[in-house]
């Protein structure tokens, strides 16, 4: 019988090995670990144990570099399968965010993602968690509305992330301000059905209401939600709390 011969990404996971153990250079190993991984995206099995070389390797040298070379390539090589791709720059993201600390870039990471994907939960917290730190409340409003758009609902966990979001930025107030007025600009122009556009605006409405102490911009987000759909109890009856709050106010 014909032995059948080793993928060219296992012979650089066995010289990996052999570069580790008998040469004692881990960096070389790194290097070798990092070309497999594009070359195992075809392969859920391999490219788990090549990711968890390349992380193992990456840590213990203190280098992360190298792998943010990989998945780049990873990327590139995946580009024919959305899904496989999407994986491998929410890996890209997950690395530059918290090994190499350039949150730019891992916001692009996480982006395409969520772009590719609208409904990817994980990728939308990632782009409000990211988006948030360095102040691109557009990427924070866009990635809110594409992702409730998608589910058709809006995501209790999405609101809880943007809520931190902002918490954690410089300027709280100021952050909020932005974010709103990106939120009422990008439902404006997501043609959205009824119930998914009172549930987003009354969202908004709470937020105006509790984040910014503007009862007016509350009010005018509440009416809208209520034009859109007058059905749901709990809006009218934050809507009339509010106007009996202003009674001198239409």
């Amino acid at each position: 019988a014909t032995t059948a011969r080793p993928s060219r990404a296992a012979v650089l996971m066995e010289a990996a090995a052999l570069q580790e153990t008998r040469a004692g250079n881990a960096r070389a190993a790194l290097a070798s670990v990092g070309r497999a991984l594009p070359l195992s995206v075809d392969d859920d099995a391999a490219l788990q144990s090549v990711e968890r070389e390349l992380h193992r390797l990456a840590g213990e040298s203190s280098d992360w570099q190298p792998a943010v070379l990989a998945y780049q390539t990873a990327v590139r090589a995946a580009s024919e399968d959305h899904v496989r791709a999407s994986r491998m720059s929410f890996q890209l993201g997950s690395v530059l965010e918290s090994r190499m600390n350039d949150q730019t870039a891992a916001l692009d990471a996480f982006e395409r993602v969520a772009t590719e994907s609208a409904g990817d939960l994980n990728a939308a917290l990632a782009v409000v968690r990211v988006g948030g730190r360095v102040g691109r409340w557009d990427s924070v409003a866009r990635v809110f509305v594409a992702s409730a758009k998608a589910r058709n609902s809006v995501a209790a966990l999405l609101v809880t992330g943007v809520e931190a979001a902002a918490r954690a930025s410089a300027d709280p107030a100021s952050s909020w301000n932005a974010l709103t007025a990106l939120l009422e600009e990008a439902y404006a122009d997501a043609a959205l059905q009824a119930p998914l556009a009172r549930a987003l605006e009354a969202q908004l409405g709470v937020w105006h209401r509790d984040r910014r102490d503007d009862r007016d911009a509350a009010v005018a987000a509440l009416l809208r939600a209520v034009a859109h759909d007058a059905s749901e109890p709990e809006t009218l009856r934050m809507l009339a709390d509010l106007q009996r709050a202003r009674p001198d106010r239409t």
